[in-house]
């Protein structure tokens, strides 16, 4: 008879039955990220959609965008720091992640812009100072791709994403109160920093490419 005739059998143990549970939660635990990512792209029609409809003097419409707001910017520190906890960041993930915040971030901004009617002059020039960033790194990005060139993240990038979210959140809680000064500046300086972390970005691009 071979040895494996008397291989111990581990399969029913609560050893193999922990081993089996935790495989699947890994298995699991491996699309959460993405999926609170495409959550977040999801709700972000939702959201402008019910500030919009806050401009018709329906307030419940503001609080409730606000609400998902705030749920949408909790699952974007959620998924990040969940990816790296397990270390399950995937292409699909790197790809989606910064789209899914782009879209919320800007079309807030956008929808707030709307809805603030009095401020339009003042506040177009961030909403723009974000748009043209975004297409700024974009244009770096893919042939920095092409050329196999790796763009590290830096602190001007991490700074314009929390500087964003916060200047919103300012946005949703100073704005109803007639207080809509304190989240204007917010967002004014979140664009400064998104026009610094394009800035860097592209001269870390030239100086890889050249090294």
């Amino acid at each position: 008879m071979t040895s494996a005739a008397y291989a111990p059998r581990n399969e029913g143990t609560p050893l193999h039955f922990a081993a089996t549970q935790e495989k699947g939660c890994m298995s699991m635990m491996k699309h959460v990220p993405n999926s609170l990512s495409l959550f977040r792209m999801a709700v972000t029609p939702l959201i402008a959609a019910l500030m919009l409809y806050s401009k018709l003097g329906q307030d419940f419409g503001f609080w409730a965008a606000a609400g998902l707001f705030l749920l949408a910017a909790l699952t974007d520190a959620f998924d990040g720091a969940l990816a790296r906890r397990y270390d399950i960041v995937s292409d699909f993930g790197k790809f989606i992640d910064p789209i899914a915040d782009k879209f919320l971030v800007i079309s807030v901004m956008v929808a707030f812009l709307v809805i603030d009617s009095g401020s339009q002059l003042l506040m177009v020039w961030p909403v723009l100072i974000v748009l043209a960033r975004e297409f700024i790194i974009m244009s770096v990005r893919l042939p920095a791709a092409a050329a196999g060139i790796v763009m590290p993240a830096n602190i001007w990038g991490k700074a314009k994403t929390v500087t964003q979210l916060v200047a919103i959140a300012a946005y949703f809680v100073f704005f109803p109160a007639g207080h809509a000064i304190v989240g204007q500046v917010l967002i004014w300086i979140s664009a400064v920093i998104a026009f610094i972390s394009a800035a860097t970005y592209v001269a870390d691009y030239r100086r890889l490419r050249k090294g």
